[in-house]
């Protein structure tokens, strides 16, 4: 699997789907942007902010899934209203909190000194790299589980951690700009929703590349 030529292949299903994408997603997107700035800004600690942070992880689900299927069945295939609840969606969250359960233990090691901090995000991205497909598969309804995710990925290891864990944070990191105004907060989450959108593009192409390898493997 290319880097390089995986990163071409995500920009050109984003360039090709620009106006499904931008026609559908529009909405959602400032939505969950609105809801970011809102919660930084205006919130606090209570059940309207945990209300409006449920619904933005809800929409980034419904935004990832339409994507994945964008991408991956192309234009043709029916694609859900991120506005509308699916059972996708739903698996969406439980695999997301059954993630969340494996990756304790690379959470843990933050807590060994000096070096913690750096071993447990290391983890953490392996981890996530080599487990995550399950979530594009989740969107085409392909039935996978960790364990077929774990192994279709095991000739994958360098390139996935960069396309899905260096390529990610570089993205990302206006994110981590402390913000000194509402304006330059709304725009680091706009930037952050972009790069969450190229994310799930990139996830899309690997997944594409690994289901059509591990096709060969059985023939």
């Amino acid at each position: 699997m290319s880097v390089i030529q995986t990163l071409l292949e995500a920009r050109n299903a984003l360039a090709a789907n620009k106006v499904a994408i931008l026609s559908v997603l529009a909405l959602p997107l400032l939505i969950i942007t609105a809801s970011e700035v809102a919660a930084a800004y205006y919130g606090t600690p209570g059940s309207a902010v945990y209300a409006a942070q449920l619904v933005s992880y809800f929409l980034y689900c419904s935004v990832a899934i339409f994507l994945h299927r964008l991408i991956i069945l192309g234009t043709d295939a029916e694609n859900p209203s991120p506005f509308i609840p699916k059972g996708r969606v739903f698996k969406f969250l439980i695999y997301s909190i059954a993630l969340g359960l494996i990756l304790i233990p690379a959470i843990l090691l933050i807590h060994i000194p000096v070096v913690g901090f750096l071993l447990s995000y290391i983890a953490i991205t392996y981890i996530v790299c080599r487990l995550s497909f399950i979530f594009p598969a989740i969107a085409v309804d392909v039935d996978w589980t960790f364990k077929d995710s774990w192994q279709a990925t095991r000739r994958h290891h360098l390139q996935l951690f960069v396309l899905l864990g260096i390529i990610p944070f570089v993205l990302n990191l206006p994110y981590y700009i402390p913000a000194t105004s509402l304006a330059a907060f709304a725009c680091i989450s706009i930037l952050s929703t972009i790069a969450m959108v190229i994310g799930v593009a990139i996830l899309s192409v690997c997944f594409e590349k690994l289901t059509t390898e591990r096709s060969h493997e059985f023939i």
